[in-house]
């Protein structure tokens, strides 16, 4: 609610106190999931798949162009930018992971939310500082509104999938 009234209030002007309320809310997100993710679980080969490689450069690629539209009006916050950035990244990146994972009865509902988070900041860096629409604001509280939905969601219903035991196949 601080992060919405800021931005709301003026976004330029209090793009500081946004950034660090985003940051926060992003690394708090993070701590949250944190018992999700097993180190033990990183397999290059679910990493370096073709789905994987395409997603990641199209991401990049969004994230590029987004980031120069908005630049030259951000020359006196590039800091802050950037941290948002890393911590957006980071964040979308452990919901993907544990996505990929599949440990998780529910796990689609983090997939929604890394999503929305990044429907969110592109739409919200281009609605206040490329083209104002009052279509994009609403569409931004939608996504936004949908995306900590399905975040708590997650919370709630996440069970550990069982493995099981392999057969021993005779035949």
């Amino acid at each position: 609610m601080i992060n919405d009234t800021l931005i709301y209030l003026d976004f330029e002007k209090y793009f500081t106190q946004v950034a660090i309320t985003i940051i926060t809310f992003y690394v708090l997100c993070l701590l949250l999931l944190k018992k999700y993710i097993n180190w033990k679980d990183i397999q290059l080969k679910k990493l370096v798949s073709f789905p994987i490689v395409i997603s990641v450069i199209l991401i990049g690629y969004l994230t590029f162009e987004i980031s120069s539209l908005v630049l030259p009006n951000l020359q006196n916050y590039l800091i802050s930018f950037f941290l948002i950035l890393i911590a957006l990244l980071w964040f979308v990146g452990t919901c993907f992971f544990i996505y990929i994972n599949d440990k998780f009865y529910g796990n689609f509902r983090l997939f929604i939310t890394a999503s929305c988070c990044l429907f969110v900041t592109a739409l919200l860096l281009i609605n206040d500082f490329y083209y104002y629409s009052r279509v994009f604001t609403v569409l931004i509280n939608i996504a936004e509104a949908i995306g900590l939905y399905f975040f708590t969601k997650f919370f709630i219903e996440a069970k550990y999938i069982e493995a099981e035991p392999e057969k021993e196949n005779y035949f």
